[in-house]
C-alpha cells in the first residue's frame, strides 16, 4: 500500500526487477511480477541502461550457487556488495541481452498468466469447498462435460 511504502526505507521497484535474498535464506532469486518494495534482507538488481531485465534475472539465477559459496558471515551467511565483484559473469553487448529478452519474454508472460490462473483457481476452491463439504452447495444436478458430449 502507499502508506506501507511511505513508512519503509525502500523505494518502489519496477516490474521485472530481479531480487536476491542477502541474509537468512541466502541466494533465493525472484523476478518482480509487479512494482514492489523490499526489506533490508534483499538486494534489488536493475541492469544498466539498454540491458534487458530478463537477461539479468537469468544471469543471476545461473550464478546463484556461486553467491552461496562466497557468502560470508559470522553468525549466518550473507551476501554483501563485495560479493557481486567476485562472481564471474559473461556480459554480452546490450543488443544481445535485448534479443535474449525478446525471445524469452513471451515465456515469462505465459508463466505469469499461469501463476495468476493458479491463484484464482485456489481462491475458487477455498471459497467453494467448505460449502460443498457442508452440503450448502449441491452439485448433484450438474451434468459433467463428458455426459453433455455423449
Amino acid at each position: 500500500t502507499e502508506s506501507g511504502l511511505a513508512s519503509c526505507n525502500s523505494r518502489l521497484f519496477a516490474k521485472e526487477t530481479t531480487f536476491i535474498t542477502a541474509r537468512g535464506t541466502v541466494g533465493k532469486v525472484a523476478l518482480a511480477q509487479k512494482p514492489m518494495a523490499m526489506n533490508q534482507s534483499c538486494y534489488a538488481l536493475v541492469p544498466k541502461q539498454d540491458y534487458d531485465n530478463l537477461f539479468l534475472f537469468a544471469a543471476i539465477k545461473d550464478a546463484v550457487e556461486h553467491f552461496k559459496q562466497v557468502a560470508v558471515g559470522g553468525v549466518f551467511d550473507a551476501i554483501v556488495v563485495d560479493t557481486f565483484k567476485v562472481i564471474p559473469f559473461v556480459l554480452p553487448d546490450a543488443a544481445a541481452t535485448r534479443a535474449f529478452g525478446s525471445a524469452v519474454r513471451p515465456l515469462f508472460q505465459q508463466v505469469e498468466t499461469l501463476l495468476l490462473q493458479i491463484q484464482q483457481l485456489a481462491q475458487a476452491r477455498d471459497l467453494l469447498l467448505p460449502n460443498l463439504m457442508s452440503g450448502q452447495l449441491d452439485v448433484s444436478g450438474i451434468r459433467l462435460p463428458e455426459e453433455v458430449a455423449a
